[in-house]
């Protein structure tokens, strides 16, 4: 399986809740364009996937970071329902961090419910700069960090 069809088919097996926080809106395909950027590499768009050791070749979630037009980069993470509370997105989001380096700013847009991803921004110092229609728009500012992991049995991979 290529990994533009293992990233789809992911998708397809998260719930339509999970698609709608991912994606601010309903979408029960996997955007076409956002994709191509995914897997064309480069400067542009950072992406790590993550592959159980039970499941090799299954990426069972994902965690972007595209450069937007104002000179950050902006987080987008999916991680399939059945997997999630495992530590999976954060392994990611750590990962993904280091990949941007700390000379890079980075934000997000999020569910204003969406308490997961806001608490594990702020660990980053995370600092909200609005508010709209039940969506929150965060700069993330980064602080040292010392890396850690309780994460076994999850590869992370730059794609």
């Amino acid at each position: 399986m290529t990994d533009g069809a293992a990233l789809v088919a992911m998708h397809g097996r998260c719930s339509p809740a999970t698609r709608y926080s991912r994606w601010l809106a309903p979408s029960a395909i996997f955007p076409q364009r956002y994709l191509q950027s995914l897997l064309a590499g480069g400067n542009e768009h950072f992406a790590v996937v993550a592959v159980l050791d039970s499941r090799p070749g299954d990426v069972v979630g994902f965690a972007s970071a595209a450069l937007a037009s104002d000179g950050f980069r902006e987080l987008g993470f999916l991680v399939e329902d059945r997997y999630q509370t495992r530590g999976i997105g954060s392994m990611m989001l750590e990962s993904l961090i280091d990949l941007c380096g700390h000379h890079e700013g980075l934000c997000v847009s999020a569910l204003a419910d969406n308490y997961w991803l806001l608490g594990k921004l702020a660990k980053f110092g995370t600092v909200v700069s609005g508010m709209d229609h039940g969506i929150i728009r965060a700069r993330v500012v980064r602080h040292p960090r010392e890396l850690t992991s309780n994460v076994e049995t999850v590869n992370c991979c730059a794609l």
